[in-house]
């Protein structure tokens, strides 16, 4: 009794490929050159895993990127590797001023490294490395180059017409002083110069003016950037403030008493000092030589305010006659 056995035997797989980039990118075309296999895993140097058998890879020139192919079959598996050296491409760049005062003219011009150039087209219709464009509106100037390798090379800029300035403030006045807060509430402003009046000006956003007392007063803002310049006017009005006054007698005679009264305009008196320590508005005092009588007040308002008078005391003769 006989029997047979027919053994065939698979062959092993040989790992191979073949790789072709793009003339004007950076795609890179693998072909699977492998013998025998029936699965591929691809490692193509630049984070990409793929089992496409065929795959492409992007690159950015020059690498180098080591790609590696598994090929692999029922009985087993074999890799080949590749060191990618990319020719970098050439690079356009186009430069000129982005930001550009209404009806201002810029010039562009194309920065190209790698090949030669064989044209330049501008979305204008300008044609050539170099040109002036006028700005009227917000746009996107675009630029296409076509190299003597014979790729063609793009590249945009954003072009943004600058605001005039736009002059404008605000302003309070110091509760507790005949001063005037100014502050700037200017559009598209670089500087500013106030004119305060009475002399005072200030290059500071922030100014304040000083002023000997209730009136009108005509205050100027020049605001100014690359583009031109704006001015304004306005005339404020300097309200009354509190004033602390002393009533009485300039004259008196010694060691008389005689009354006097403080008294605020403008708002009530919340506490009042006197230079005779005395606490209240109305005082009845005697004075025996020369002296200056002061009060010292905090009005309603929050503010202090202080008042003086000059008393003088009229002295009297051993017969009792009083004289000065």
């Amino acid at each position: 009794l006989t029997d047979s056995l027919s053994i065939t035997l698979k062959p092993l797989t040989v790992a191979a490929f073949t790789w072709e980039a793009h003339a004007c990118g950076t795609q890179v075309l693998f072909s699977d050159q492998s013998s025998f296999a029936t699965s591929w895993a691809w490692n193509l140097g630049n984070g990409s895993l793929t089992t496409d058998p065929d795959p492409t890879g992007i690159y950015a020139p020059p690498g180098p990127y080591t790609v590696v192919l598994a090929a692999m079959n029922d009985c087993g598996s074999d890799t080949a590797t590749v060191d990618l050296d990319l020719v970098p491409q050439g690079e356009l760049v186009l430069n000129g001023p982005t930001g550009l005062c209404a009806d201002e003219t810029g010039t562009y011009v194309v920065d190209f490294t790698g090949s030669g150039i064989t044209s330049v087209a501008w979305s204008t219709g300008d044609i050539g490395p170099t040109m002036s464009y006028t700005v009227t509106v917000d746009t996107v100037l675009a630029v296409e180059l076509i190299g003597t390798d014979g790729c063609a090379y793009a590249d945009t800029i954003v072009l943004s017409v600058q605001p005039l300035p736009v002059a404008n403030f605000a302003w309070s006045q110091n509760a507790c002083d005949s001063s005037i807060m100014f502050a700037d509430g200017s559009m598209n402003a670089a500087s500013t110069i106030w004119t305060l009046g009475l002399g005072q000006s200030s290059l500071q956003p922030a100014a304040i003016g000083h002023y000997p007392g209730p009136g009108s007063y005509n205050v100027q803002l020049i605001v100014t950037n690359s583009c031109g310049s704006d001015t304004t006017e306005q005339t404020v009005v300097l309200d009354s403030i509190g004033q602390l006054l002393i009533t009485g007698p300039a004259w008196v005679c010694s060691d008389e008493p005689v009354p006097f009264i403080a008294e605020l305009s403008g708002t009530a008196i919340n506490g009042i000092v006197w230079s005779t320590g005395d606490t209240v508005s109305d005082i009845t005092v005697g004075f025996a030589a020369d002296q200056l009588l002061t009060a010292t007040a905090v009005g309603a308002d929050g503010c202090h305010y202080l008042a003086s008078t000059a008393i003088s005391v009229i002295g009297a003769d051993e017969n009792g006659i009083n004289y000065i």
